[in-house]
């Protein structure tokens, strides 16, 4: 590669000329593209990590926490867990609806405890009545033998 320019030293006419290897002159622009290379490699790798990170953060860790919590209420059988809404995203959707469900859940055992209390309060009152109408049956059948022994004795 060349390179010249005229100029006028003292009134003379001289031309300054620079020469440089095509190889020399480029060396710098490889050196550079493989630097350019490498920067953007590594940023790459700092952006994905970034991204984990954030993704981790926001939906993986909420997810893993609710997770941890469900298992824990039917490793417990304890539906009284309270669940904190933190959030007011999906995950949040998710932690209300499981809450809702849990106090439908509580709601009904509630209702069966008291269906099942009721039924045990009928079936002691149907077993007194049962008692009683058969002892009520026993007598009305030992007044009837009575009776007709005294019929039979009168004949």
């Amino acid at each position: 590669l060349s390179s010249y320019k005229p100029i006028e030293v003292f009134g003379e006419k001289w031309a300054i000329v620079a020469e440089i290897d095509e190889s020399e002159a480029l060396e710098v622009v490889g050196s550079i593209r493989t630097l350019l290379v490498i920067e953007t490699i590594i940023g790459a790798i700092i952006a994905i990590a970034l991204v984990w990170f954030v993704l981790k953060r926001l939906v993986s860790l909420p997810v893993s926490n609710l997770k941890n919590l469900i298992v824990q209420t039917v490793d417990d059988k304890d539906l009284r867990i309270e669940i904190e809404i933190t959030t007011n995203d999906e995950i949040g959707n998710i932690r209300q609806a499981f809450k809702t469900f849990l106090s439908g859940l509580r709601d009904a055992i509630e209702d069966l405890k008291k269906s099942s209390m009721e039924n045990l309060t009928i079936s002691k009152q149907l077993s007194t009545v049962s008692q009683d109408v058969q002892q009520a049956i026993s007598k009305s059948t030992n007044k009837i033998d009575s009776t007709t022994s005294h019929v039979e004795l009168v004949k």
